[in-house]
């Protein structure tokens, strides 16, 4: 193939790119695909190689809010975790459950859950 010599990056790649969708296809007939490309030297420093091989993982859409945790509790939370040995989502689970437990936010979602199941289940009769 081509080689163009060293990768000597000037200035660090930032850790995240935004790629915009483009439309692909035949507007006029309707038939346009999204499309996303991705070229450039930096997929090179970032330590992809012609040839290799990638799997891309669409996220599911959501059903309720996830918020987001500060920088500073995720490097608390994985410093805790490895120190006793268990997964970060454990040890979160863990301690957010001690903290909401017999709470009035922890019955409500005892309740939601409690009716979802009932409905999943009357929904399983149905479908049979």
């Amino acid at each position: 193939m081509f080689d163009y010599g060293p990768v000597k990056p000037a200035v660090p790649d930032p850790p995240v790119r935004k790629l915009k969708i483009e439309a692909d296809g035949d507007p006029w007939k309707g038939l346009v695909r999204p499309k996303i490309r991705l070229a450039g030297r930096w997929l090179e420093r970032a330590g992809f190689k012609p040839g290799n091989h990638v799997q891309v993982n669409t996220p599911m859409p959501q059903k309720h809010y996830t918020p987001p945790l500060s920088r500073f509790l995720v490097c608390a939370l994985h410093h805790q975790a490895k120190q006793r040995g268990i997964p970060m989502t454990r040890l979160a689970n863990e301690i957010a459950q001690a903290g909401l437990k017999d709470s009035p936010g922890w019955r409500m979602a005892e309740a939601q859950q409690e009716a979802m199941q009932i409905r999943e289940s009357a929904t399983e009769y149905r479908t049979k």
